[in-house]
């Protein structure tokens, strides 16, 4: 049982996302710069971890303006110091859970 509730203790659960393939993050800056930094961080030219509603909210932007096949996701805490890079799952199937509700 946890202690507290999200609203009053957030948890901070969003996704650590990474571009493979030599893909470049940096046209996502003008979309993230519209969400308070709390909600997103930069880890390097690569990959950023950002709340859960963040990430669902650009998925069908991510899909139809980078290559998705080479995007690859996991469900981590803001505050993680390590990510378990074996869980990744393409963002494709990331959509899918998000559609399925």
């Amino acid at each position: 049982m946890k202690n507290g509730c999200d609203i009053c203790m957030p948890q901070h659960k969003g996704y650590t996302v990474t571009f493979k393939n030599q893909q470049d993050i940096k046209p996502l800056m003008p979309y993230f710069a519209s969400f308070d930094s709390s909600l997103w961080t930069q880890i390097d030219e690569t990959s950023f971890w950002a709340e859960e509603t963040v990430v669902f909210d650009m998925l069908d932007y991510l899909e139809a303006h980078f290559d998705a096949s080479n995007i690859f996701a996991v469900s981590t805490m803001k505050t993680d110091d390590e990510v378990d890079w074996n869980t990744l799952q393409p963002i494709s199937e990331l959509h899918k859970q998000k559609q399925a509700g």
